[in-house]
């Protein structure tokens, strides 16, 4: 076996110098869309540039959107080598871009990462992101390597190209569109939604045409546990808003809420469904069946309550099989009854369409 020849004083690596004035350049190119601080090499975990874009308000520079650039000198992949560098891959907060410097030229690439929030499924031992100008035969694959392609660069000019105003101009739109579609796929990727979607791009123009994408209809109990709790959250808060402005669908919103958490089975709730309000949970009695005198009379007595609140004179309620609607009665037959209200109730099968409620 070869022995590693030891480092020598005095000197350093050529590979590594070379590498570094590539980042000098992509450096001076992102300062001239906003900020740019590279990272020093002691502190470099595989990130060279934290940017932001700016807008110009009078006199100061405000910044709108905020990413993360890896810079390389050589147009091969991106390799993620183990697990666990894929995993900090999908932990990154911020969009990424991949550019490569060729310096000969004085030309930069700069390539969206987007394709790599395609893996939907189970995070591999490996990835490799393939720029895709350069690696053409490079298409996605589910093997334990999955190799991704990049697909076009986003953009591609000189530095004499990136001096002119307008050039800029229209770089820094290219930019604000790409980073805006990658941090919106991170965030259903956080929050647990399975989906991916993306557009076309012909390089250096800002408009897209075309969308494509996958979905994982069957996601991983991590995915399922992030959703499902950020669905509660939403759902919680969409419920106190329309309480004050939408009343029937605060109550709509309330029979969904109690789908949800019986997960669709009426008759085998137990503890786990509850309606929005403990009047409809007696009402409809926590999704068991009991049809004695005593529970027909606080069923009536409840529902009598709610439309008092609501002032409305239908309720469509979905109970097991059967769909039952309870409608108050204006009739001589109930004003003759010491003016209580008498409750019909009519069964129908769940298959059709629950009516609006009037």
């Amino acid at each position: 076996m070869k022995k590693r020849k030891a480092a020598e004083i005095g000197s350093q690596s050529a590979n590594f110098h070379e590498g570094t004035r590539s980042e000098y350049l992509a450096h001076y190119v992102f300062s001239s869309f906003g900020t740019s601080v590279p990272v020093p090499h002691t502190e470099d975990t595989g990130i060279d540039l934290h940017c932001t874009l700016t807008e110009t308000v009078g006199q100061r520079i405000w910044p709108v959107e905020y990413y993360m650039v890896q810079v390389k000198s050589t147009e091969g992949p991106w390799v993620f080598s183990s697990k666990k560098s894929v995993e900090q891959l999908f932990k990154m907060p911020l969009p990424i871009f991949f550019c490569i410097v060729t310096k000969k030229e004085l030309r930069l690439r700069v390539y969206s990462t987007l394709n790599r929030l395609s893996l939907l499924e189970e995070t591999p031992a490996e990835l490799h992101l393939f720029p895709g100008d350069t690696h053409k035969g490079v298409a996605r694959s589910h093997d334990e390597t999955n190799k991704i392609s990049l697909g076009e660069p986003i953009l591609n000019f000189t530095m004499s190209q990136i001096v002119d105003a307008a050039f800029a101009r229209n770089a820094k739109q290219i930019l604000h569109r790409a980073i805006s579609d990658d941090a919106w796929q991170t965030f259903l990727r956080r929050i647990g939604v399975p989906i991916f979607e993306a557009s076309s791009h012909t390089t250096n123009e800002v408009k897209t045409s075309g969308r494509r994408g996958i979905a994982r209809l069957r996601p991983s109990p991590e995915q399922k546990r992030m959703f499902d709790r950020t669905l509660r959250t939403m759902l919680s808060w969409l419920d106190r808003s329309m309480l004050f402005n939408d009343i029937r669908g605060h109550w709509r919103l309330g029979l969904f809420r109690r789908h949800l958490e019986t997960k669709g089975s009426a008759g085998n709730s137990g503890k786990a469904g509850r309606w929005p309000r403990p009047y409809l949970n007696t009402c409809v009695g926590n999704g068991r069946t009991n049809r004695t005198a005593r529970y027909r009379k606080t069923s009536t007595r409840c529902l009598m309550m709610w439309s008092t609140r609501c002032s409305m004179s239908t309720l469509s309620i979905v109970t097991g099989s059967t769909r039952s609607v309870w409608r108050k009665k204006t009739s001589r037959e109930s004003e003759n009854k010491r003016g209580r209200c008498s409750i019909q109730v009519a069964n129908t099968p769940l298959a059709r369409c629950v009516d609006d409620w009037s």
